[in-house]
């Protein structure tokens, strides 16, 4: 039984390589599936005969699904059915995550053809279960653009747009348009991916107007058209790569040692959570805590910084304690005044 259990895995997983596009050849399926080559060929001779419509494109020295296939329903487990209809009933329904609504809409199917056993074990403990996730800014002017930007992405087609950027200082530290970009008039935009940072929808991609990537917020767009020109997202381009070292989605030019110091009061809250990959904790016998990352740019870490009040002491570097000290002294002037 275990070993067609994990034949099973592996042919999903096979799968799944091949529709991503990044298959490559048998060698190269066989290197990623950490399996020899004859046992890829045995594969792919399981998938001919269960009609999974799997080809050798030799132009492209890799195997193909054709892009019409779809998996049907798998069987589900309690506890994976209770996560699916837990994500897609409050990130989706609830637009906690907008433009999801098509994931409650496969959820609803997926539970229809659930036994109905496991229905109502999963209505007695959905209710129980609620996820509350950071509020966003709607879906107000953006689902045509979410709409084009997504046929763009998935046609290689180039977008013309326009944009309404930001400049205010105070502006939201989460918008990376603001410290990035500037108003412009008309521009071209090959989009590489879209991406929700915590609050809302962003595009990221190529403008014809900029040297390099630019993050562009949905609900900026002032113009958006489909055009017939073609373009090719780079091979190498990396979602995790591009935001790199950044504290949250805007990665500055500058990589900072970043020491934060935290009374008892707070050590607990901050030492619980994961706030950055590159996060260290050193723990002092009074209950305190040193909070040490290394982070590209300082515009989003000061203000989550503010957020801590008196219980975050800015140990290094000298310029982020500088820019928290600053803006904690204006925000005091605002009441004295």
């Amino acid at each position: 039984m275990a070993a067609s259990l994990t034949k099973l895995d592996q042919l999903l997983r096979l799968i799944l390589l091949i529709q991503s596009g990044h298959a490559g050849n048998a060698s190269q399926l066989a290197a990623t599936l950490k399996v020899t080559k004859r046992t890829i060929h045995r594969y792919l001779q399981t998938l001919k005969e269960l009609n999974v419509p799997c080809t050798y494109d030799a132009d492209r020295n890799a195997y193909t699904i054709n892009k019409s296939f779809f998996l049907p329903p798998l069987q589900l487990t309690f506890d994976e059915a209770l996560a699916l209809c837990s994500l897609a009933q409050h990130a989706a329904s609830r637009e906690q995550v907008p433009m999801l609504q098509a994931a409650a809409k496969a959820i609803t199917k997926i539970r229809n053809v659930i036994p109905h056993g496991l229905q109502r074990e999963l209505a007695q403990l959905e209710s129980q279960i609620h996820i509350d996730l950071a509020r966003n800014v709607g879906t107000d002017g953006i689902t045509d653009v979410y709409s084009l930007i997504q046929q763009a992405i998935a046609t290689g087609r180039v977008l013309t747009c326009s944009y309404d950027a930001v400049h205010s200082p105070s502006h939201d530290p989460l918008d990376a348009a603001s410290p990035l970009d500037t108003p412009a008039n008309h521009f071209e935009l090959r989009a590489y991916c879209l991406y929700f940072g915590k609050r809302a929808w962003y595009v990221i991609g190529q403008r014809s107007d900029r040297d390099d990537l630019r993050t562009l917020k949905l609900n900026r767009f002032t113009r958006i058209n489909l055009t017939e020109t073609a373009y090719v997202i780079p091979d190498d381009f990396d979602i995790q790569q591009h935001l790199g070292l950044a504290w949250r989605m805007v990665r500055g030019k500058q990589i900072y040692d970043i020491r934060l110091h935290f009374d008892a009061d707070y050590a607990e809250t901050i030492s619980d959570t994961q706030w950055h990959p590159t996060q260290q904790i050193i723990y002092h016998d009074d209950g305190s805590i040193d909070f040490i990352c290394q982070i590209a740019g300082l515009d989003e870490i000061v203000h989550w910084i503010l957020e801590m009040g008196p219980h975050c002491h800015v140990i290094q570097p000298p310029e982020l304690a500088q820019r928290v000290y600053e803006m904690a002294k204006a925000t005091v002037a605002i009441y004295e005044s």
